[in-house]
């Protein structure tokens, strides 16, 4: 049942995440355009309180599931037994995260924007994406997120017009995180029977999730708390250009990332069966640095023209910040790949839980001293700082237990090249209009020059993949 390959897990993933940086090519502008700056930084700073809830309800359960389930995924009762006792983990955290979540609601500003937020918490409680990741069926998880994204997409184009509808967005954005939890079940049957757990067992999980929730508290802190802390120390606007300069650097990364999904559940049962994974280890890892070095110098190639007809005029200010974030991108990428590849199916929690901590408390401490003084720049360097200690903590923690070594001579020529093809875009396209046809042509550009000149100075693994077919 099992024998899907990386290949094809990686497709349906890859394909879901083409999806989540199309349609936001659609959704951004009119998001942007209809609810400006100050709504835009309402829905992120809510969100950011709300995430801290979801952390809690959520347990670690998002990755520690995604292993348990991914080790017993061959035997059928086991594999049963495993996911109601996860199940009924997930369901105490969760309820208990509600009631306590309704409370805070109540005696909060914005109280209905939080009760509509909710729905989110409720939806914790009915996800069990991580037992479909475990067994590798990735094409479920892609068909129904296919579905529920492009109806609230038709939602969004449909109903968000102006400032008015801001709560709106919210119910959109809501119902449709709720629906896609709860879609998953109508397919449990197919792989799971009725198998009754105790008490113990279910409490059993508590150590273990812990020990990726204290990650998951550190990544959610690190990730949420530079939006917390500039709607406390400057206003709703700032956190609108921050969060909105955020979405088109993560935006980017998110097609590569989808490789470290599919790769949790196959590395995991790999190293269940004792086999070599540093080959593949090492092959993943420096196409992911292909990509992400040649997507940094793409974005800053093409932001100058991009922003004004993508996010509208009232956010020209963030041309001078995407630039800024794009080193992060890098950071981030190669350390999530470590932790999905290596880390997590090798059980190296404390290396995992380490790196994290020390990430969030450098970038929350450079926040606090950065942001009161150079506001949304004091945000950029935070989250990069992060990144920054996170990966080189972890690259540290594969190198010196394993055989692992980067190539440092094809990483150089990566950047080599993208800075040669970031001054072809320059100079090629000097002057011309901000539009989209102006950004589309940087961007064919900038793609043709990068992917050439690697291949000329022996550097493309695309087409040395593609020598080998």
């Amino acid at each position: 049942m099992f024998k899907k390959t990386i290949v094809s897990n990686f497709f349906y993933q890859a394909s879901y995440q083409v999806l989540l940086v199309i349609l936001p090519l659609a959704t951004v502008p009119i998001i942007s355009k209809a609810l400006g700056p100050s709504g835009i930084g309402i829905y992120n700073y809510v969100s950011s309180i709300v995430a801290y809830f979801v952390l809690v309800a959520g347990l670690g359960l998002s990755n520690y599931g995604v292993r348990e389930i991914a080790v017993v995924r061959d035997n059928r009762y086991e594999r049963s037994k495993m996911f109601w006792e996860l199940q009924f983990f997930n369901l105490f955290f969760s309820g208990f995260t509600f009631i306590v979540y309704i409370i805070f609601s109540f005696f909060s500003s914005n109280s209905t924007l939080y009760i509509i937020q909710s729905l989110t918490i409720i939806g914790t409680i009915f996800d069990i994406s991580w037992f479909f990741g475990g067994v590798e069926d990735f094409k479920l998880i892609t068909i129904r997120n296919f579905i529920i994204k492009l109806a609230s997409f038709l939602a969004i184009v449909l109903l968000i017009h102006s400032k008015s509808d801001l709560y709106i967005y919210f119910l959109i954005q809501s119902v449709s995180n709720l629906l896609s939890e709860m879609s998953l079940w109508v397919s449990i049957k197919k792989y799971i029977d009725w198998v009754p757990v105790t008490a113990r067992e279910v409490y059993s999980h508590l150590k273990n999730a812990l020990e990726f929730f204290i990650a998951k508290v550190a990544m959610t802190l690190y990730q949420n708390l530079t939006k917390t802390i500039l709607g406390i120390m400057t206003s709703m606007s700032v956190v609108g250009y921050y969060s909105n300069s955020l979405t088109l650097v993560i935006l980017s990364g998110s097609i590569i990332n989808a490789l470290n999904t599919v790769m949790i559940p196959r590395m995991s049962n790999l190293m269940n069966k004792k086999e070599d994974t540093i080959k593949i280890l090492e092959k993943t890892i420096h196409f992911q640095l292909f990509v992400t070095i040649m997507t940094s110098f793409a974005i800053i190639s093409i932001s100058n023209s991009l922003v004004p007809w993508f996010f509208g005029v009232k956010f020209l200010e963030i041309r001078k910040i995407i630039p800024l974030l794009t080193p992060m991108l890098v950071f981030q990428s190669l350390q999530m790949s470590i932790a999905a590849q290596y880390l997590i199916p090798m059980n190296k929690m404390k290396g995992y839980n380490i790196s994290v901590l020390f990430g969030a408390i450098a970038s929350i401490i450079s926040n606090i001293i950065l942001i009161p003084v150079f506001q949304i720049y004091g945000a950029v360097v935070g989250i990069t700082i992060g990144y920054m200690v996170i990966c080189f903590l972890r690259i540290s923690e594969l190198v010196k237990t394993t055989n692992f070594r980067f190539n440092l001579i094809s990483i150089f020529k990566y950047t080599i090249s993208g800075i040669i093809a970031y001054y072809f875009v320059y100079f090629s396209t000097f002057g011309m209009k901000s539009t989209i046809i102006t950004t589309a042509l940087q961007g064919t550009i900038f793609v043709s020059v990068y992917m050439v000149f690697t291949y000329m100075i022996k550097c493309n693994p695309v087409f040395d993949f593609l020598k080998r077919r």
